[in-house]
């Protein structure tokens, strides 16, 4: 798994980002699917949807409820995540 970022680095992230039209990293709450733990979902206050999150390494360690921050890969990326589920 990777290190997870410090409080610090988040609200500094957060900070000088704060401007910017397309957010670097979100912040929300995160729900795991009881069907399938490799499918998780984070929900973005004034988001417009939620973000899905697929597999184990991506959550990171975070279990159900955590407070969690996430940035979204590139469009290019993102059907390779879900790939092993379609296949």
């Amino acid at each position: 798994f990777s290190s997870h970022v410090t409080k610090e680095e988040c609200d500094k992230i957060l900070a000088e980002t704060k401007d910017f039209k397309n957010p670097i990293i979100y912040v929300g709450e995160i729900s795991i699917s009881r069907f399938n733990p490799n499918v998780c979902y984070v929900s973005v206050p004034n988001g417009d949807r939620d973000i899905r999150i697929s597999g184990f390494v991506d959550r990171n360690r975070a279990f159900h409820g955590d407070k969690v921050i996430v940035t979204i890969y590139p469009e290019c990326e993102w059907m390779l995540a879900i790939k092993p589920e379609i296949t």
